[in-house]
């Protein structure tokens, strides 16, 4: 799960591609029917795409994206495990837009 504020920055006005910035809340959970591993952190986010035009209105856009969490700790059934934590996610995705 992530909550957060993205930010899309054109830096070359004729070209259509982008680079995202965000921040926001991450949370990380895994479990095996018995046992439970999860995590909560601060992330920060970085990525890239392109608005590829189709047809007069509509555009398709792939992106990427990379997500790093800065936590407290990993927890193991409600137990901290680890301090020194880290969560890191690579988000792949396609969108469909409509032009203004």
């Amino acid at each position: 799960m992530m909550l957060s504020g993205v930010s899309q920055l054109y830096p070359i006005e004729k070209v259509a591609a982008f680079v995202k910035l965000g921040v926001g809340i991450m949370g990380y959970r895994s479990t095996d029917g018995e046992q439970e591993l999860s995590a909560r952190s601060l992330a920060l986010q970085v990525g890239f795409g392109y608005d590829i035009p189709v047809k007069e209105r509509f555009i398709v856009v792939p992106h990427v994206g990379l997500v790093q969490g800065f936590n407290n700790g990993l927890y193991l059934d409600g137990g901290k495990v680890t301090g020194a934590a880290q969560v890191k996610m690579m988000r792949f995705g396609l969108a469909v837009g409509v032009r203004r």
